[in-house]
């Protein structure tokens, strides 16, 4: 069986850290506290919900958990899932975006802070659910110097207003979708004055929200930090390594150094309708996954017999078909694939070996390689 909130062995952090997750936060004096965001902007969000009630939150688990839900006129409000004792539900319009709805949540109900949710987790790989929780994944990697900690870190980034004109603000920052503080981060952002505002532009939300918030912790001396692999042992402090990743949000399919992110390693992952329409990696493995766990979770173990790509390989071969087809037969080295195959063949023509590479020499791992440089489209 998966996780109970007793078989992931650890239960939540002690009173010392907040985590906001994706839309939400942990935080408390005697426990922890748990804050996620909720909207029905895409249809995706609720299904992140239904799999951060099932396997983020469970009964006795040290934590108290708190819902908020922003509401739109205009977009129908599904049904919500239910939810254990230790935690509940409370209301909020969709009028100040998701830093907006922190700061409401601080003023009007003594809660700590937030986040937004866009986001499917937690992952945990199951040799180490005996060992840890996913909050504490998070909040023990605070410390005197650390003061925010997130799943990733992005240098990319914004103009004011949108006008890109003018000076951007360039700073890494944890990305807002998940992250945890402390008192001493919490009370930083609270002195800003910006960071909770609720501001009516989104790209004033980026500005004084996403890369504000970091930026204050930056500047009032502390540092940040994040699961990725890629950035552990870097001192934030320091501007010359105010450029990673090319400047580049890592949340883009290959845009983390031209690979994509793993759900294991950053624990929470973007899923959102379009990115699951559009193929992204992460979002495609966490759906997957999601079906795993849950019926290992309903029966056990989960069905382990069929293969999707075996029963109907081409919708996954759509894409590098694609790709070898703009290369073209012209460009293919006949010779070297023929030579680097040899149990493959005899073949009467060139026309029968690139008919037999793209049925499925192109998809078994085999050499092959184009003479033609590549040229963008």
């Amino acid at each position: 069986m998966l996780h109970d909130g007793k078989r992931w062995g650890v239960t939540c952090p002690s009173a010392r850290a907040i985590a906001v997750l994706g839309t939400l936060l942990s935080w408390g004096e005697a426990g922890t506290l748990v804050l996620y965001v909720f909207s029905p902007t895409d249809p995706e969000y609720i299904n992140n919900l239904r799999f951060f009630t099932e396997f983020g939150m469970a009964e006795g688990d040290g934590c108290d958990y708190v819902i908020i839900v922003q509401h739109d006129d205009a977009i129908p409000m599904p049904e919500l899932p239910p939810l254990p004792s230790n935690a509940r539900y409370i209301h909020h319009t969709n009028d100040c975006y998701d830093w907006g709805t922190i700061g409401w949540a601080i003023n009007e109900h003594g809660i700590s802070t937030a986040g937004y949710s866009s986001v499917r987790g937690p992952f945990v790989a199951p040799y180490a659910r005996a060992q840890t929780s996913w909050q504490r994944l998070l909040t023990d990697r605070i410390n005197g110097t650390v003061k925010v900690v997130g799943p990733t870190i992005s240098c990319e980034g914004s103009p004011p207003g949108g006008r890109v004109t003018e000076v951007w603000r360039v700073n890494p920052h944890v990305q807002s979708y998940v992250l945890a503080t402390d008192q001493v981060g919490l009370e930083i952002w609270r002195r800003d004055g910006n960071v909770f505002k609720c501001w009516h532009s989104m790209w004033d939300v980026i500005w004084h929200g996403e890369l504000g918030s970091s930026l204050a912790i930056l500047n009032a001396g502390y540092s940040i930090d994040s699961l990725m692999l890629r950035y552990q042992g870097v001192n934030w402090r320091d501007k010359a390594n105010w450029a990673c990743n090319g400047q580049a949000n890592p949340y883009g399919e290959h845009y983390l150094d031209g690979v994509s992110l793993n759900l294991f390693e950053v624990m929470f992952v973007k899923v959102k309708g379009r990115l699951l329409d559009n193929g992204w990696s992460f979002a495609q493995q966490a759906a997957k996954y999601t079906e795993i766990m849950r019926q290992q979770k309903a029966r056990g173990q989960a069905e382990i017999t069929g293969n999707v790509y075996k029963t109907n390989p081409a919708p996954f071969r759509e894409e590098r078909l694609g790709y070898m087809l703009y290369r073209g037969p012209e460009c293919f080295d006949y010779e070297y694939f023929t030579k680097s195959n040899a149990d493959l063949g005899p073949y009467a023509s060139n026309e029968e070996i690139w008919k037999a590479f793209l049925r499925h020499g192109a998809f078994e791992g085999r050499a092959y390689r184009f003479n033609c440089p590549f040229k963008q489209p």
